[in-house]
């Protein structure tokens, strides 16, 4: 696979990054197919579904900055740079699942 798939400038479209937004797209499209059968309007699956991803992306990067600390507290601004890589599986599945449920347990789902 080709790391980078097109360049515009100093503007690069990763093929990584174009796959998890593919991603993203079906499983919510998914989601709202789903939502019809079980009687959960599509814009609250919408909603959890947004929580879900922003909490899991958020759990992965803070996973990452904890595991190299070291790096981030030379440089702290160097947190907030994801496009530099930076996600960690173990974060990412964590911080979906507490988006998750504290989504659910919010809207009393």
């Amino acid at each position: 696979m080709h790391p980078i798939l097109a360049s515009l400038g100093p503007l690069h479209l990763y093929s990584y990054g174009l796959l998890v937004g593919i991603g993203i797209v079906a499983a919510i499209q998914l989601l709202r197919m789903l939502a019809k059968k079980s009687g959960l309007g599509p814009d609250t699956i919408v909603d959890l579904a947004l929580v879900t991803i922003a909490a899991g992306f958020a759990g992965a990067r803070l996973f990452y900055v904890i595991q190299f600390w070291d790096h981030f507290r030379i440089s702290p601004l160097g947190v907030l740079k994801i496009w530099e890589g930076g996600l960690v599986l173990y974060g990412g599945l964590a911080g979906g699942l507490l988006g998750f449920f504290m989504f659910v347990r919010a809207k009393r789902l």
